[in-house]
């Protein structure tokens, strides 16, 4: 659970299945760190969900944009801290990304990963991986997840008005006035 709108809708698509769910915020260098663990946490807490945070910095300071390697690293810290009872690890991707790592080849090719690198079953999901940004933000909306509590900046613990995310979330909110 990055704390932002993707990861926020992921715990509430899973939840209104009827599966018991579980968030893990990986903190790895992020500029935003701060406020995406404080929005996480507070997420999981809305949901009632149990929350578990891990941090595992880098060398190199992370940047804004592309992060290469960011979800395959997310999707191998949570295969370590996995439980016995998992049996579904999800990304809250979505479609229509520029990044390679939103893709459905990407979830294919981590699927395989999965598969190889342990001895359980562990099916690797993203259920927005068909859907644009607007329609997990009408999602949201619709399912009134707590966009409130979400942060979107990937520059800074508060929101820049310039990076993608920003840029992302201020469209949004014109777009599908609250």
């Amino acid at each position: 659970m990055s704390g932002g709108v993707d990861s926020a809708a992921c715990l509430d698509f899973y939840l209104s299945t009827g599966r018991t769910s579980e968030a893990l915020h990986v903190t790895y260098g992020q500029p935003a760190a701060r406020q995406e663990l404080l929005s996480a946490r507070s997420i999981a807490a809305y949901y009632r969900v149990p929350f578990r945070a891990l941090r595992l910095e880098g060398a190199v300071p992370k940047r804004s944009g592309e992060i290469p390697g960011r979800n395959a690293f997310l999707l191998a810290a949570g295969l370590m801290e996995v439980q016995d009872s998992v049996s579904v690890i999800s990304l809250g991707l979505h479609g229509m990304s520029d990044y390679p790592d939103c893709s459905k080849e990407f979830l294919e090719h981590v699927q395989f990963i999965a598969e190889s690198a342990t001895a359980r079953k562990i099916r690797i999901a993203a259920p927005f991986i068909d859907w644009s940004k607007s329609e997990v933000y009408r999602y949201c909306l619709e399912r009134r997840v707590p966009l409130e509590l979400t942060h979107s900046c990937e520059a800074a613990d508060r929101p820049c008005g310039v990076c993608a995310s920003c840029m992302d979330r201020e469209a949004l909110d014109a777009s599908w006035p609250r």
